[in-house]
């Protein structure tokens, strides 16, 4: 009997090592809010998102929301990726502006992550193909979540603890306003899109991502172009 105990403890020592925290999240699981770009138009299939948790206040991360490729390095610095930290537009969906993902993780029981809060990061990118490249080629990005406090699902479990299910259509009421706790931190919310009514028949909102605007020397160069171009056709005319 005294060599069955170690035995035991063994297996139950390969249990608990085994053992992750999964968090299972996406868009539009719920079919009610979907990720539209800057420009309206459903977020397109292949664009990236990921899941973790800032060490930036609220305001910290309002103040880098214009995706600028500083903003985006000095966000991504302060970004703790949790397990299989990005999905892709479109998985399991046909249509862009949603997406159903799984994450899974080993923590330790003193990992900081256990309790943080959860928040989504959405691109929209000039390149796809990775996410390290969708990363450096962002101009348009959207940062929400729900507060754990109000939604105790919109925080990272322990190993042990039951894997949560969240979407983005825990930040909107039936009604279509932004609920209780939702917060957008970067981009703004759509109650009712006209987008995310044609994705889907039932009432449909929206997170709408935030583009880099353009600097004075850009948009210089490009009137200055157009200008020019016009008083080439006059000449010709």
């Amino acid at each position: 009997m005294k060599r069955i105990i170690p035995l035991l403890i063994g297996i139950s020592a390969l249990s608990l090592t085994a053992s992750a925290s999964t968090v299972s999240w996406g868009v539009d699981n719920d079919f009610n809010m979907v990720l539209h770009d800057a420009q309206g138009a459903l977020l397109r299939i292949g664009s990236y998102l990921r899941i973790g948790t800032f060490s930036l206040s609220d305001i910290q991360i309002q103040a880098l929301a214009e995706p600028t490729p500083s903003n985006i390095a000095s966000l991504d610095a302060a970004f703790t990726p949790f397990g299989s930290t990005v999905a892709r537009i479109g998985g399991d969906f046909t249509d862009g502006g949603g997406v159903s993902a799984v994450s899974s993780q080993t923590l330790g029981s003193s990992n900081a992550l256990i309790g943080a809060q959860i928040y989504i990061w959405a691109f929209k990118s000039t390149n796809d193909t990775s996410a390290a490249l969708s990363l450096s080629t962002a101009f348009q990005q959207a940062i929400f979540y729900r507060n754990k406090a109000v939604d105790a699902d919109w925080q990272f479990p322990g190993d042990l603890s039951p894997a949560p299910t969240i979407d983005a259509g825990d930040l909107r009421t039936a009604g279509g306003a932004l609920a209780s706790g939702g917060v957008i931190l970067a981009g703004s919310f759509v109650p009712n899109s006209v987008a995310g009514a044609a994705y889907n028949t039932q009432a449909t909102s929206a997170i709408q991502l935030v583009a880099a605007v353009p600097e004075p020397t850009s948009v210089f160069l490009i009137a200055a172009g157009a200008a020019g171009l016009m008083m080439r056709r006059r000449r010709q005319s």
